[in-house]
């Protein structure tokens, strides 16, 4: 895959290229990787969903929820404006961009979403979700805000439950409960593959070394990572994704066992009979003042 410029990055261009087939044909990689992009969604609280390649999206009918929701003002710089929603333990972060010139008018919602990545630069997954168009429109900043639900004051706004975001909130909740777990086999599973990529060839090599230098970087400032079997399953994983390697351990033998020993833990769970953790509490009334010329 092509090094993507970092500050320009493309959604689609987030996968493992032309490696699909060499996924596909593996099916225990398959799985790693379905375990892999759900850590990555419900450790960043994003809306949408990866594929099993890396490619990340928005369904439509969360789209059309996000779209109608209601949105608080935060502050706008010249044709921008920034717009946030937080839904109990998410927060949404919208950005709306107005384009005037004479009687044409344009105006995109977009939502932005970080994900954290470990040791190296974050990604912004910038999403379209509207466009509305008009000419000659006598209000036409207002009318996008009143079309977008955009407020200017909220205090104490009734939560108004949603299936969607519904069901988001408790795969939170319930990737929450499962990091104990997840953090003994990410333990086991580093340790595993430490000794199987010197095997694997230069690259393979040259990723548990750079592995071994992080490591001691990061325990001078955090002495307590060598404990963290998630974060350290996060540095072994990113610098996997950072050499495309995912698809080159597809052919490892060695490698596959690890890889089962990780995710089949996690696929054996009965997922209904863990506890997850209590809601937020919620707010009760709401106090609403709809904005003129945010």
């Amino acid at each position: 895959m092509e090094k993507a410029n970092k500050k320009n990055f493309n959604l689609d261009d987030y996968r493992f290229g032309g490696d699909e087939k060499a996924i596909d044909s593996n099916p225990q990689l398959r799985d790693y990787l379905r375990v892999l992009y759900d850590q990555i969604k419900y450790e960043n609280k994003m809306v949408g969903d990866f594929s099993v390649y890396g490619t990340y999206k928005i369904k439509p009918e969360m789209q059309d929820f996000l779209i109608k929701e209601i949105k608080f003002f935060q502050e706008r710089k010249g044709d921008v404006v920034y717009v946030t929603r937080v839904l109990e333990d998410v927060i949404l972060n919208f950005r709306i961009t107005f384009n005037i010139v004479g009687s044409a008018q344009q105006a995109f919602l977009d939502i932005v979403e970080r994900e954290v990545r470990f040791d190296e630069d974050n990604i912004m997954h910038t999403t379209r979700l509207d466009e509305i168009v008009k000419v000659g429109h006598p209000d036409f900043v207002n009318y996008v805000y009143k079309e977008w639900n955009v407020w200017l004051s909220l205090e104490d706004l009734a939560f108004e439950d949603n299936p969607l975001i519904r069901n988001l909130l408790d795969r939170i909740a319930l990737f929450g409960a499962l990091c104990p777990m997840l953090g003994m086999s990410s333990m086991a599973y580093v340790k595993s593959m430490l000794t199987i990529l010197p095997k694997c060839g230069p690259t393979g090599l040259l990723i548990a070394t750079q592995f071994n230098q992080k490591m001691n970087a990061m325990s001078l400032l955090q002495p307590d990572f060598a404990k963290d079997g998630m974060g350290m399953k996060r540095l072994l994983d990113g610098l996997m994704r950072k050499h495309n390697f995912f698809p080159v351990l597809a052919g490892v033998k060695e490698a596959l066992p690890a890889i089962k020993d990780f995710v089949q833990p996690i696929k054996s769970i009965d997922m209904s009979s863990i506890k997850i953790p209590p809601k937020n509490k919620k707010m009760d009334g709401a106090t609403l003042g709809k904005g003129k010329d945010l």
